[in-house]
């Protein structure tokens, strides 16, 4: 009796322990069959534990990943019991609707009755995804703006001399002089393009 209650309360630590984690865990055997998920699985999959438990977990990745991890799984049962088949892998999940999604899984397999078993972690990492191209597309702008700054400062060091020397000719021709209105035309260019050069500094 003693060793019976002992058993369901530690039955019943680890069931609270799966219903609060907000990772999905799932428990699939050597030949691939979904024998145990929490909460969180149903969640992140949107299946019911009803429609996982007894299928086989391909049902949950999308191609080429699901007939690679029958791949993975052929190899760890060759080698035995391995402690970890797999942490931070980088893979795409599949919803209950086929849409499919980042997750990062941490796969660790042990032995239960003898018989050989998995345990994966699945994390969804969709939002650290949009981050990192949040990143990538500010680095981009970044790059950007330093080239464009780049070449705005040497285009107006260029610009300074033009309008330097177009304004010296303009107030040294007469005004009925043929040069004085194209000269004229030149040096307003010029001013519109420093201008423009300023906005881009």
């Amino acid at each position: 009796m003693h060793d019976l209650t002992q058993r369901q309360h530690t039955e019943h630590l680890l069931e609270s322990v799966l219903e609060s984690v907000n990772d999905a865990i799932l428990t699939i055997d050597a030949d691939g069959v979904i024998r145990a998920v929490n909460p969180a699985a149903t969640r992140l999959f949107g299946h019911p534990s009803a429609a996982m438990l007894g299928r086989d977990i391909s049902m949950l990745m999308p191609e080429p990943y699901a007939s690679e991890h029958h791949l993975h799984l052929t190899k760890h049962r060759q080698r035995g019991v391995v402690s970890s088949a797999g942490a931070g892998r980088e893979v795409l999940g599949m919803h209950a609707d086929d849409t499919t999604f980042p997750i990062e899984i941490s796969v660790a397999g042990f032995s239960l009755n003898g018989a050989q078993h998995f345990t994966g972690v699945v994390r969804d990492i969709t939002e650290r995804k949009k981050l990192e191209e949040q990143f990538r597309q500010a680095h981009k702008m970044e790059a950007f703006g330093q080239l464009a700054g780049g070449v705005a400062h040497d285009f107006n060091n260029l610009l300074t001399i033009i309008l330097g020397e177009t304004e010296l000719l303009v107030s040294s021709v007469p005004c009925d002089d043929p040069l004085a209105e194209p000269l004229t035309a030149v040096y307003e260019a010029g001013q519109r393009a420093a201008g423009l050069t300023r906005q881009l500094l």
